[in-house]
């Protein structure tokens, strides 16, 4: 393990004071009760809110916080996070209050990171700590620190990861039994039926169960795709009935898909993507058959562990599939960059399924 130097130097943090803010959920809260008991079992442990942009992860944890009797503090990380002194010195602030004899993130004698986790083991004052943004985290030595934090967290107190990613290098495994790791993915995350009346609701707009059934499977419950449409139909742009190849291709849906889902890849992961925008579903055989691609059944494992731009579709992680959503997106954006490519696939996986 690390042994982390003091964080003896605030001048060193640079990222605004508003990131140790915690945010209000809003007074037109989707309520998700039934999202409710799996942040009261993650009491001792951790529970991780993990999804693609726009699943509405900060929305329901700031809920979750707003509900909470225990001491609260947040922190919106960055990428200077991964500067263990930084990391560890916004440790040290967000929580010196929780027993100011011990922290002071500004005095001379402000603890090291790993003095700060182990000096919370034995605060007697139950917490909850919310890391928002957590793929941000990348650096080992924050990613240790992290892990210490974990180690040490005490028994009536919550950590709460927010993100679109947990970087592969922490250590979730050790701790999914103690003190215990509960994940609350896109899947939970996405709105049921209910849920999606309730929104609509609220923006004023009625509909009928067969619309309603059909906008909420065609999204997937995407809450902000759903948010997207109902504010589309709410303006008289289109109607609710309106397919999806109308209301999934708006400007302001397919502009929120490039930016938070497609935009956070590297290059190559951004080529990879488009081109399994053109199939249905795709295994490891099926990738390396069609598309030729070099050890492919832990490239899509990574994609869906660590981006969460794809869906497993078995237990095993043998098969993958997309939003459809981005599916659609992806095809189309393919087609137009690179026709040739785009009919090459439709041929090849066409002779591979027969």
């Amino acid at each position: 393990m690390i042994d982390l130097v003091a964080v003896r130097d605030p001048a060193r943090f640079t990222g605004p004071p508003t990131r140790l803010l915690t945010p209000t959920s809003g007074s037109e809260i989707i309520e998700r009760t039934r999202l409710d008991d799996q942040y009261r079992a993650a009491t001792g442990g951790v529970v991780r809110v993990l999804a693609p942009g726009g699943y509405g992860k900060s929305t329901l944890v700031a809920r979750w916080a707003q509900h909470d009797e225990r001491v609260v503090r947040w922190i919106d990380l960055e990428p200077i996070d991964n500067d263990p002194l930084v990391f560890g010195h916004s440790l040290n602030q967000a929580l010196s209050d929780l027993d100011p004899t011990d922290l002071d993130p500004t005095g001379p004698n402000a603890p090291a990171g790993h003095d700060t986790a182990r000096l919370l083991g034995g605060c007697t004052n139950p917490f909850v700590l919310v890391l928002d943004d957590i793929h941000h985290l990348e650096g080992e030595a924050s990613l240790t620190l992290l892990n210490s934090l974990i180690e040490h967290l005490p028994p009536a107190s919550t950590l709460v990861i927010v993100g679109r990613a947990h970087h592969r290098s922490a250590s979730v495994a050790r701790f999914r039994l103690d003190p215990g790791v509960i994940d609350v993915g896109a899947d939970a995350l996405a709105f049921d039926l209910a849920e999606t009346e309730q929104m609509l609701k609220s923006m004023g707009v009625e509909s009928n169960i067969d619309d309603l059934t059909d906008l909420a499977d065609q999204f997937e419950g995407w809450p902000a795709g759903l948010r997207l449409a109902g504010m589309a139909v709410s303006n008289g742009r289109h109607g609710l009935d309106s397919p999806l190849d109308q209301l999934g291709s708006l400007d302001h849906i397919t502009g929120y898909i490039t930016e938070e889902w497609f935009g956070a890849l590297d290059a190559d992961d951004q080529r990879l993507l488009m081109c399994l925008g053109c199939l249905g579903r795709f295994s490891g055989e099926s990738c390396a058959a069609i598309l030729g691609l070099a050890d492919a059944s832990s490239t899509l494992h990574r994609l869906c562990r660590e981006q969460l731009v794809l869906f497993a579709m078995d237990q095993r992680g043998e098969w993958y599939r997309l939003h459809p959503l981005l599916q659609r997106w992806l095809c189309v954006r393919l087609r137009s960059q690179d026709l040739a490519l785009w009919s090459k696939i439709h041929e090849t996986a066409a002779r591979w399924w027969e």
